[in-house]
């Protein structure tokens, strides 16, 4: 290996005290697999399983903070319900030794006929 790529396989202590083992991170990828009431699947365990050995960390799919904010397929944070999903998601992640970020999304101004196209049609 190239002395210039040496320090991407080094851990990395971030200011807040929290260390990865390395500076490889899977970027946000949407894989619109989750039900519909934005639970996580068995799919998309096995697909953060798969994806994330060796890995210093992972920022999750775009994650609905409400019930309409997001797009089909997407993970919900909506409601209580979903922290033992949530929480499935994030020991899967953490069981290859990889720190778990959520990535928290809104789809914003443009719920309003996003909304009314999903479910006033």
């Amino acid at each position: 290996m190239k002395e210039l790529y040496k320090p991407l396989f080094e851990p990395c202590t971030f200011p807040c005290g929290i260390e990865i083992d390395n500076r490889i991170i899977m970027v946000p990828m949407a894989t619109k697999s989750s039900f519909e009431n934005g639970m996580v699947t068995l799919d998309e365990l096995a697909y953060y399983k798969r994806r994330t050995k060796g890995l210093g960390m992972v920022i999750t799919s775009a994650t609905r903070i409400e019930k309409y904010g997001s797009q089909p397929g997407s993970i919900s944070i909506a409601t209580d319900k979903h922290i033992q999903s949530l929480s499935k998601l994030a020991n899967t992640i953490k069981s290859n030794g990889t720190k778990a970020i959520l990535q928290i999304f809104h789809v914003g101004r443009m719920q309003t006929s996003i909304v009314e196209k999903r479910y006033f049609s």
